[in-house]
């Protein structure tokens, strides 16, 4: 949305003279304070939006509105992956990705939600992991205290609890 102020274009070599990407400066307001840029490639006949830089900063990939956080991918395919992280290095032990939390973070440092946006996979801010359930540090009402793994199975009609594990808590439980 909003109007293109001014555009850097890059065209083919050829005798076709067609656009082949284009980077834009879009007013995103009416008195010219809030501007996003736009990058388009060519794929085919038309040119299309790939990435946006909004005013505040954030990385929209896939997505022309990204509010959700810095850096936001969005794709619908159901054979290709949205991200892909890989350290290619033949030596050495350097991580293909490093999660951060902010400083005494309670919450999730690392969330892997499904589709409806429901937790599936949790790190949390002290190293406990929830996997298909909440962090375990708030999942049980606080009965059981100091668990670091918490595994809960779905059972029937989405009833949670069928195949829980706990590791880690006063007592191990199974």
């Amino acid at each position: 949305s909003g109007n293109v102020s001014s555009s850097l274009l890059f065209a083919a070599r050829n005798s076709s003279v067609r656009t082949m990407g284009e980077i834009d400066a879009i007013h995103a307001s009416t008195n010219g304070t809030i501007g996003h840029l736009r990058f388009q490639t060519r794929h085919g006949d038309a040119l299309a939006e790939r990435m946006r830089i909004a005013s505040d900063g954030n990385v929209g990939i896939g997505r022309s509105t990204p509010t959700n956080a810095k850096l936001e991918v969005t794709h619908s395919s159901a054979t290709v992956p949205a991200g892909h992280f890989r350290n290619t290095s033949g030596s050495g032990d350097s991580p293909a990705l490093i999660v951060q939390g902010g400083a005494n973070n309670a919450g999730g440092n690392l969330q892997v939600k499904d589709y409806a946006g429901n937790v599936d996979f949790q790190v949390g801010g002290d190293g406990s992991v929830g996997i298909g359930t909440e962090l375990p540090s708030t999942g049980y009402g606080g009965a059981i205290a100091n668990v670091k793994l918490a595994l809960r199975g779905a059972g029937a009609g989405g009833n949670n609890g069928t195949a829980t594990l706990l590791i880690g808590g006063d007592t191990n439980h199974l």
